[in-house]
């Protein structure tokens, strides 16, 4: 009777862990699997997002430093004309000594 008492509670035992314990556990291995994949994904969106706003800062960069150089050269294109207006020969006026 013992023997048959420690039967019928070892299959009890089976029978949880087969119909029981196993599918939950089992439940919970896909849950925190779809969890990671999740996870994932957001991090993969994250790190695309960041990457074309730093791209889109250095484009940005480029477009203003591009711009500085043009205006540095039109101040330099500029300086050298006010130079050689200074020097203008006006073709009109005689300079000389007429004695």
């Amino acid at each position: 009777m013992a023997c048959t008492c420690a039967l019928i509670f070892s299959h009890l035992r089976v029978n949880a862990l087969e119909f029981v314990i196993i599918p939950q556990l089992e439940n919970t291995i896909k849950y925190i699997l779809s969890e990671l994949d999740e996870l994932e994904r957001e991090d993969t969106y994250r790190i695309k997002k960041v990457k074309d706003m730093r791209q889109k800062n250095v484009d940005e960069e480029e477009k203003i430093k591009k711009e500085q150089e043009k205006a540095a050269s039109l101040n330099e294109s500029k300086k050298e004309e006010d130079t050689l207006a200074k020097f203008h020969v006006d073709e009109d006026v005689v300079v000389g000594d007429f004695d």
